[in-house]
């Protein structure tokens, strides 16, 4: 039987990541075979301290605010808060487990080539060519259904479009992006009444998370097929996310408000408005006319009071 490295590339900032790692360390004490060389972290924040007083006063404010100005999705927000408090952050996690743990713009020197996979959940680089062909296989969790739903925001507009199922996929990373074949993809139920995305990201890492041996022996097993690549499919940047709406007035009150309840908001002229109502004179849309009331989750002056006084960000 051969043995494995793990090189798990995530990042600090993201529940996905610890939700995943806490698992994959339990996986691979009971699985002799695999072991975690190192764990990579691909974002800026590699100093962050969940234990800091000053970290838990900003999180606590920051769930007060959602709790005070966004309670329909106060909730959703506060359970991925939480289970990213309970499992702690990907460096946290290394440390008290005694895994090598670096910085990714640290560690291209310390890769060995023999039986190394690569194991992206939640990480923020883009991977060269070069760097992947370093290891066996590399691959990827993808937070939607390959390959109708590349890129970023991929879980909301997998939600926006589908009716019963959303998915979440693993696949070989290559050269281009989310295009490498996917070896192991699974659906969840759509809940009733529940759109936003965030509860679907719990739910899908989650699930995924119970099944890493799967997962594992999945992509050990087809390797002989990480070059293929996906064909069709569409690719949702950032871009798109936010100019989605530039054209408002073409969609209905009713289809806007589905996109809010998905994406928590929908960006117009520079702004994320984040709650609307309808009204005899204002913004013309498809069947009615709307007013604004919430932009980023705050009553209108206090929004322009705050960007006034540089709080907030437009």
């Amino acid at each position: 039987m051969k043995n494995y490295n793990i090189y798990f590339f995530g990042s600090n900032k993201s529940f996905v990541s610890s939700v995943f790692l806490k698992s994959l360390i339990k996986f691979i004490k009971v699985n002799p075979q695999f072991n975690i060389r190192y764990v990579v972290n691909t974002d800026i924040y590699y100093n962050l301290n969940q234990k800091n007083l000053i970290y838990k006063l900003k999180n606590k404010t920051k769930l007060l605010l959602f709790l005070i100005f966004n309670r329909k999705f106060y909730s959703y927000e506060k359970k991925c808060h939480d289970e990213y408090e309970k499992n702690f952050n990907i460096r946290t996690q290394a440390i008290n487990n005694q895994i090598k743990y670096v910085q990714f713009s640290d560690f291209k020197s310390n890769i060995k080539i023999k039986n190394s996979l690569l194991l992206n959940v939640g990480g923020e680089k883009i991977f060269s060519k070069s760097f992947l062909k370093r290891f066996l296989i590399s691959i990827n969790y993808h937070n939607a259904e390959l390959p109708r739903f590349r890129g970023a925001n991929s879980n909301k507009f997998s939600i926006f479009h589908n009716k019963i199922y959303t998915y979440f996929s693993f696949h070989y990373i290559n050269s281009k992006i989310d295009k490498g074949f996917v070896f192991y993809k699974k659906k969840i139920k759509f809940q009733k009444n529940v759109n936003y995305h965030l509860f679907y990201e719990l739910e899908k890492i989650q699930e995924a998370s119970k099944n890493i041996k799967k997962i594992l022996f999945s992509a050990l097993n087809n390797k002989k097929k990480k070059n293929l690549l996906l064909k069709k499919g569409n690719y949702y940047p950032l871009k798109y996310y936010e100019n989605f709406f530039t054209n408002i007035n073409k969609f209905s009150f009713r289809k806007i408000k589905r996109y809010m309840d998905i994406f928590g908001g929908i960006y117009y002229k520079g702004h994320f408005i984040t709650g609307i109502k309808k009204t005899n004179k204002g913004i013309r849309i498809k069947d009615c006319d709307i007013k604004i009331t919430q932009m980023k989750f705050f009553p209108i002056l206090l929004y322009k009071l705050f960007i006034s006084l540089s709080i907030i960000r437009k």
